[in-house]
């Protein structure tokens, strides 16, 4: 078996390996450990709690998956959105699928995103209610792009 080939064995096992879909849900709770919170059955209590699980090094949210059960979530997403490595792999937030999930920060922006590094994430499917989305690095540009669905 030639090298090249070990190699692309080897990174797809690896990179299919570290993909994940994390939960949140109002029946969670943020004591339980990151390992637990890839089975629905106990999942974190805030998003903030599930995004720490995974961090936020560049790439670190390279094919991962929050998905967020129905609820208010008096939270904000601040600088703390986990990047994929591509629109091919990007990182997504989602609100689970027909439920009605609202993010409603308190006295600031309910996602805000800021500075240089490039960013490859999906945010689909909440309301965002109050101040909303901000963002911007520098000078107020934005590095990469968020999509909101």
């Amino acid at each position: 078996m030639s090298r090249s080939l070990v190699a692309v064995i080897f990174w797809i096992f690896a990179s299919s390996a570290h993909s994940a879909t994390y939960y949140v849900g109002k029946n969670g709770s943020d004591s339980h450990p990151c390992s637990l919170i890839s089975n629905s059955n106990t999942p974190k209590l805030t998003i903030g709690a599930a995004l720490n699980c995974i961090g936020s090094t560049p790439e670190a949210g390279t094919g991962h998956i929050v998905e967020v059960g129905a609820g208010t979530y008096t939270e904000a997403i601040h600088n703390n959105l986990p990047s994929g490595s591509s629109w091919a792999q990007p990182f997504i937030l989602r609100a689970q699928d027909g439920d009605r999930v609202v993010i409603k920060a308190s006295n600031e922006a309910n996602l805000f995103l800021a500075g240089t590094q490039k960013m490859y994430a999906i945010v689909e499917g909440f309301i965002f209610a109050g101040s909303n989305l901000r963002g911007g690095g520098p000078g107020g540009e934005t590095a990469g792009s968020v999509t909101v669905v």
